[in-house]
């Protein structure tokens, strides 16, 4: 499931930064690297591990008589 997801955004995110014209002014699409530094290593895989560690994070901080807590618990 990770791996289709990344390949996934490296086709979205090869259609939102468009080919580029290399030295010999050929048209190309960016490869894997340049498209890892175009978006500072940040990925979808490490975003939703984020946003699960923060709603953990808030459902630890409720207090006891909320349904969610009571239902972790």
């Amino acid at each position: 499931m990770k791996r289709k997801l990344l390949i996934t955004e490296r086709n979205i995110s090869r259609r939102i930064f468009r080919p580029i014209k290399d030295r010999v002014g050929m048209w190309r699409i960016k490869i894997n690297g340049e498209l890892n530094n175009l978006i500072i290593n940040k990925n979808i895989i490490t975003h939703i591990k984020a946003k699960r560690l923060s709603w953990f994070v808030h459902v630890y901080l409720m207090t006891t008589d909320r349904m969610v807590k009571k239902l972790y618990e």
